[in-house]
């Protein structure tokens, strides 16, 4: 269903009871901004070169026991507004 908005810049998934992001927001690739806050997601592992926009995550509020390793390709390397994670 994502797919359908291939321009969408911004997407609000919070309060849905996620244990996990849906691999649909990956392919989102004008992506900049990912709120996620008040969900049940334990590891924040975004795949190298998805997301390349992204600039502001929000994930407050989640059980997230594991933030992948950076590395040059990662989108979470590149976010520049972490919000409470």
């Amino acid at each position: 269903m994502l797919k359908e908005f291939p321009a969408l810049s911004a997407l609000d998934l919070g309060g849905n009871n996620l244990a996990e992001i849906p691999r649909e927001v990956f392919e989102l690739s004008n992506l900049e901004a990912l709120h996620l806050q008040n969900n049940q997601i334990q590891s924040l592992d975004i795949p190298m070169g998805k997301l390349k926009n992204l600039q502001k995550l929000s994930a407050q509020n989640n059980s997230i026991a594991k933030i992948v390793r950076c590395s040059s390709e990662s989108a979470l390397c590149k976010v520049t507004n972490f919000f409470r994670l």
